[in-house]
């Protein structure tokens, strides 16, 4: 019985630390983005099927992100995307 009791009390610990980390973290996270910008980058020319579908999810993505920074949607065709994913590095 003190076992089952022990174990439950440490159940109870756990998750709370769990909740208590888990609010920190979110707190960080929105001061690192506030007032930032991510750059989204589009592999395909301007006007075309990606480039609607990635501008539609651009408009809302910072919305959803702690901070609530600025998605800016960067067009980079050629080589069929090779050239945004060159960007990366």
């Amino acid at each position: 019985m003190i076992i089952a009791t022990s174990v439950r009390l440490l159940a109870v610990a756990a998750v709370c630390t769990a909740i208590a980390t888990t609010a920190s973290a979110q707190t960080d996270v929105a001061a690192f983005y506030r007032g930032r910008q991510i750059n989204m980058l589009i592999g395909s020319a301007a006007g075309g099927g990606y480039d609607a579908y990635a501008r539609l999810v651009a408009r809302y993505f910072g919305k959803y992100v702690p901070g609530n920074p600025a998605v800016v949607p960067l067009n980079m065709p050629g080589a069929g995307g090779n050239t945004a994913v060159a960007h990366l590095y």
